[in-house]
């Protein structure tokens, strides 16, 4: 389930006009164009346009699919134009953290990997996605605080890079688990 933050009369961060719903919503939408290059990948989305979702359908949608991964998109937004980076969290009272941590790690290298930019690393905070059964994580893509990074986040070939990072992170957390013969399914630990 790939989450594209906010939307609707939520618009998340604004800067200079940009509005940072619009930017989620752009990067799932390509996440969706490219994940015929990943077969293990098929992706439903909690919204597919500008609408609002609240938090608790968002929950119930990824768990109605049945979803094996939760990866909630966000721009991020801060005081200071020179703080800039990509980074993944997981929520700190998570019943699956082990493999929250998991996937927060292996998002946040294929990311910073595939668009180069700067390593924030993982972190956990309290997130509502707490309460999904699969692995759920949020990632900020970049700052829209940061002019350099507000020009990378509006350029669609930009965008398409945090796509296939994206989609490269979680083909690497669902193949290891493939691999391996473990499961993604609630309950089990390996």
């Amino acid at each position: 389930m790939v989450d594209p933050g906010h939307g609707g009369g939520d618009p998340g961060a604004i800067v200079g006009g940009i509005e940072e719903k619009d930017i989620n919503m752009l990067i799932a939408e390509r996440m969706v164009d490219l994940s015929a290059r990943f077969p293990r990948i098929e992706i439903a989305l909690t919204r597919t346009g500008d609408y609002g979702v609240s938090l608790l359908d968002r929950i119930e949608l990824a768990e109605e699919v049945g979803a094996c991964c939760y990866l909630s998109v966000h721009a991020n937004s801060y005081g200071d134009p020179a703080v800039e980076g990509a980074e993944t969290f997981l929520a700190e009272s998570s019943p699956r953290n082990e493999k929250n941590l998991q996937l927060a790690r292996t998002i946040q290298r294929a990311l910073v990997a595939e668009t180069g930019a700067k390593d924030r690393g993982t972190r956990s905070r309290r997130l509502y996605t707490r309460w999904i059964s699969a692995p759920a994580v949020l990632v900020e893509t970049g700052f829209l605080t940061s002019p350099a990074e507000k020009e990378k986040l509006t350029d669609p070939n930009y965008q398409k890079k945090i796509a296939l990072g994206l989609l490269k992170g979680l083909d690497d957390f669902i193949g290891r688990y493939v691999q391996e013969g473990g499961s993604l399914a609630e309950g089990s630990d390996e």
